[in-house]
């Protein structure tokens, strides 16, 4: 999930030192097109092969059973993150690296951890699982809101 890293802040990195930030807006939806393109395939793939997969580790059927609707609550959000991850790939390849990894942290105490906790008090231990899409979908609403709001108007210049 975090090798979007270097694949996609290179070319941000590249047109920021270029001075090109025109670039920015359509390497952003390139981002995104190859998240949903490439982590969709993958993702489509899980769900298709989950009960073989699963089976190369798991021989208890009832355990497998479980383990592959445990997968299947939260491997859709694995796209969500990957989302999120382009928008925050863009604002940390200008040099602004607290803020992006702030909302994640911030997320994932703040979100992750008191959702898992309220949500395994109703649903068990799917509970637990179902708490990673909702931290998925925080972390794109909030480097999504950062981007928007605050880091397009910001002055964006060569780091060297």
């Amino acid at each position: 999930m975090e090798a979007e890293g270097p694949k996609q802040v290179g070319p941000r990195a590249q047109a920021i030192g270029a001075g090109r930030l025109e670039r920015i807006g359509p390497i952003l939806r390139t981002g995104i097109l190859i998240n949903l393109c490439l982590t969709g395939g993958l993702i489509v793939l899980g769900y298709v092969l989950s009960h073989w997969l699963l089976g190369l580790f798991i021989t208890d059927v009832d355990a497998r059973v479980k383990a592959e609707h445990l997968l299947h609550i939260m491997l859709w959000s694995i796209l969500v993150f990957g989302f999120q991850a382009v928008v925050g790939g863009i604002m940390r390849a200008s040099g602004v690296v607290l803020v992006p990894v702030g909302i994640s942290i911030v997320c994932v105490l703040g979100v992750e951890l008191p959702v898992a906790y309220l949500l395994n008090a109703r649903f068990g231990l799917e509970g637990v699982w179902m708490a990673f899409p909702v931290t998925y979908l925080a972390m794109l609403g909030l480097q999504t809101a950062y981007y928007r709001l605050v880091w397009r108007h910001k002055q964006i210049k060569r780091l060297v």
